[in-house]
C-alpha cells in the first residue's frame, strides 16, 4: 500500500497535473470501438460495457454488480427503452435500489429483439453508430446470458469480469486513441489519467460540455446522494470547465456515438428528430469501403452485410463474412456497414483556412504601414483593385486569399465544409486553453 501511494505521489509531482481520470472525447472513444470485433465475445462485451458505462454515467462497480436479471427493455410511450436497476450503488442512500432508462441512438433502426449493428470496412465496430440499447441487447444474444452477472471475463465465460479489466483494456489501446486525438489537435493521452474511472468522467464532461444538460439533471442521471452537493460532485467531474454547452436535453448515450462526427452534425440531427425528419446521409455515389470519409462527407450512410459490394469488400480484407453471418443469424441482429471516418479532414481544412487569415492580416499590417487601405476596409469588390496597386506580388496574392477567406467563412452556415471548419476552431480554442478532450 506505502509503495502504490509513493507511486501516486510521484506521478503528482513529475507531471505537475493531478492523478484524476482523463475524459475522452467521442473521437477518442469511435477510435477505441473501430478497434473491436463484432463476432469476438471478449470484444463485444467491452463494446457493451463501454456504451452502457457512458449512457449510464457508471462507477466500475455498478457493471461489475450488474446482473442479467436487473436488465430489461420496455417501452414507454411508443419509445423503446433500456430499464436497469442498480441494485449496489454508491447514491442508494436506503438500500433500495435506484432505477434507470436510455434510449437507442439518434436515428437508430433497431430494437431489442433485432438490434442494429453498424460496422466498418474492416468488420469492426462503427463508433459514430454506437447504440446502447443495441449493443447490450446483441451482447446478451451473442454470449447467451440469461442470468447471473452481465458482464463475464475473456478467459472465463462462466466468471464475472474481473474489477480491472475495463483499466487494462483502456490502457492497452492508448496508442490507438491517441492517435487519432493527434489529427484533431488533443493531447495525448498519459496511462495514469486512463482507468475505468474515466466513464463516468467522461459522460459528466459530455452532458456540460456538448448537451448543456443542467446540474440538477446531472444529478439524477448520475445517482448522486440526495444528501450531497450536486453543483459541487458536478464540477469534480467535469474537465472542460471552459468551454461552453447547447440548452439540448438529451441523454448522453443516444448522442455520444453522433457526436464522433462534430457537436454540429448532432446538434442538427437532435433537430431533425424533434422535428419528426429523417436525417441526411452521405451521397451514396460516394460509398465506398475501402476508402475514408471525411468528416466533412456528411453523416455516414450504411449498406446491408447482403449487399455484393460490401461482401467483396470483406472478402478482400480478410474478414470472415461466413462468422458474420452467423453471428447475425444467432442474434437476430441487423448488420450494416458504413465507411471509417478521417477525422483529420476538419484540422486540414482549419489548418488552410487559418493561413490564409495569418495573410490577410499580414498584408492588412503591411498596407496600413505604406498608407495603402488593406483588405478589412474595403468590400469585396474593391480587395483586386487595392491589390493589383500594391509595390509587389505578395499583397495581390495575400487579398486573393482574404477574398477567399471571406467567401468560405460566409459559407459556414450553409455548408458540411463549413459547420465543421468552425467546429475545428473549437478544439484550437480548448487546445489553446490547455483544456483536455
Amino acid at each position: 500500500m506505502i509503495k502504490a501511494m509513493r507511486k501516486v505521489c510521484n506521478v503528482r509531482l513529475d507531471s505537475n497535473r493531478p492523478y484524476k481520470a482523463a475524459a475522452l472525447c467521442p473521437v477518442t472513444v469511435a477510435a477505441l470501438m473501430s478497434t473491436l470485433s463484432v463476432t469476438n465475445a471478449g470484444d463485444v462485451t467491452f463494446a457493451a460495457v463501454l456504451a452502457l458505462g457512458l449512457a449510464f454515467w457508471m462507477r466500475p462497480n455498478e457493471w461489475f454488480f450488474l446482473d442479467v436479471e436487473c436488465l430489461a427493455f420496455v417501452e414507454m410511450q411508443g419509445i423503446e427503452l433500456l430499464h436497469i436497476l442498480f441494485v449496489i450503488s454508491k447514491a442508494d442512500e436506503f438500500s433500495s435500489g435506484v432505477v434507470r432508462r436510455t434510449a437507442h441512438r439518434l436515428g437508430c433502426g433497431g430494437t431489442s429483439t433485432a438490434p442494429e449493428i453498424v460496422l466498418d470496412g474492416d468488420g469492426r465496430f462503427h463508433g459514430a453508430f454506437m447504440c446502447p440499447v443495441c449493443y447490450v441487447a446483441y451482447h446478451l444474444r451473442f454470449n447467451e446470458l440469461a442470468t447471473g452477472p452481465a458482464f463475464r471475463a475473456r478467459s472465463d465465460s462462466s466468471a464475472p469480469m474481473p474489477m480491472d479489466q475495463v483499466s487494462k483494456e483502456l490502457r492497452g489501446k492508448i496508442g490507438v486513441m491517441n492517435e487519432a486525438r493527434s489529427k484533431i489537435g488533443s493531447r495525448p493521452l498519459q496511462k495514469f489519467e486512463v482507468s475505468a474511472r474515466c466513464l463516468r468522467t467522461t459522460s459528466a464532461t459530455f452532458a456540460e460540455q456538448d448537451l448543456g444538460i443542467t446540474q440538477t439533471m446531472a444529478k439524477y442521471q448520475a445517482r448522486w446522494a440526495r444528501g450531497t452537493s450536486g453543483d459541487k460532485i458536478h464540477g469534480d467531474y467535469v474537465r472542460h470547465e471552459d468551454a461552453s454547452g447547447q440548452a439540448l436535453m438529451k441523454s448522453v448515450g443516444s448522442t455520444f456515438g453522433v457526436a464522433s462526427r462534430g457537436n454540429k452534425v448532432m446538434q442538427w440531427m437532435l433537430a431533425k428528430e424533434q422535428a419528426n425528419e429523417e436525417p441526411t446521409f452521405q451521397d451514396a455515389a460516394t460509398f465506398d469501403l475501402s476508402r475514408t470519409l471525411p468528416t466533412a462527407g456528411g453523416f455516414p450512410a450504411t449498406r446491408l452485410l447482403s449487399d455484393l459490394d460490401v461482401r467483396r469488400h470483406l472478402e478482400t480484407q480478410g474478414v470472415d463474412v461466413a462468422r458474420l453471418d452467423d453471428a447475425a443469424q444467432a442474434t437476430n441482429a441487423t448488420l450494416l456497414f458504413a465507411m471509417k471516418t478521417d477525422f483529420g479532414d476538419a484540422e486540414e481544412a482549419e489548418k488552410q483556412l487559418r493561413a490564409e487569415r495569418d495573410a490577410a492580416e499580414a498584408t492588412s499590417t503591411s498596407a496600413a504601414a505604406s498608407g495603402t487601405p488593406g483588405p478589412s476596409t474595403l468590400g469585396l469588390a474593391e480587395v483586386g483593385e487595392s491589390a493589383a496597386g500594391a509595390d509587389d506580388g505578395s499583397a495581390t496574392a495575400a487579398s486573393a486569399a482574404a477574398v477567399r477567406l471571406r467567401e468560405r467563412e460566409a459559407s459556414y452556415e450553409f455548408t458540411s465544409e463549413g459547420v465543421f471548419a468552425a467546429g475545428a476552431q473549437l478544439w484550437h480554442r480548448s487546445l489553446g486553453r490547455g483544456i483536455c478532450s
